[in-house]
């Protein structure tokens, strides 16, 4: 093959496998020379550009300093410390300000404290005020008061302790501390006392 058409010989070389003429070891041993001759015979090609740098880009500038920025950030950064101290440390006993805790409310002298807001004390019924066969009356005193009306019940109660019904009394609306007196008429005869058993204000 020496002398010949590289191309043609690659083809010739290529048939000569097919039918078994070569070996695989002599294939790539002529094949490898045949490509070197021919790489050889190829004229030179014309010169490799030269590397193209990238469009120049110029750097971004850098962004622009917001003014009041950190002032801002050390403000929100108080803030928060502040309020953390407030909610947890105020009532941890460990330098928080202390909680002004509300007094227990007591009524006036002579009352009874019915509940946190209420008071009330037994008095002797006004005459005309009663119109039943027995007749209780009451001063009930409130802390806030009562803005529109004040409700009393008592429990009608025979001589062997036994509930026998009830008896009830409405005043209007009462003002902080100011003193309502209410009366209770019943027409039970069996009734010997009466206990408080409700006392709301509305």
């Amino acid at each position: 093959m020496t002398g010949t058409d590289p191309v043609a010989a690659l083809e010739q070389l290529a048939v000569m496998r097919e039918r078994g003429l070569v070996t695989a070891e002599e294939y790539d041993a002529k094949r490898a020379e045949i490509l070197a001759r021919l790489n050889q015979q190829a004229p030179p090609g014309p010169p490799a550009a030269p590397p193209i740098a990238p469009p120049f880009r110029a750097a971004p500038p850098p962004p622009a300093k917001k003014e009041g920025s950190a002032a801002g950030g050390a403000i929100l950064l108080i803030l928060i410390i502040a309020g953390a101290w407030w909610f947890f440390g105020r009532d941890s006993g460990g330098g928080g300000a202390p909680i002004v805790q509300d007094p227990v409310w007591t009524p006036p002298a002579g009352f009874t404290r019915y509940d946190a807001g209420t008071g009330y004390r037994w008095i002797e019924p006004a005459a005309g005020d009663c119109i039943g066969d027995k007749c209780w009356a009451m001063e009930v005193v409130t802390r806030a008061g009562c803005p529109t009306s004040l409700y009393v019940e008592l429990s009608l109660v025979d001589s062997s302790g036994t509930a026998v019904g009830y008896t009830n009394d409405v005043a209007g609306a009462v003002s902080a501390g100011q003193k309502a007196r209410l009366t209770f008429d019943s027409f039970e005869a069996s009734a010997r006392t009466a206990r408080l058993t409700q006392l709301n204000c509305y």
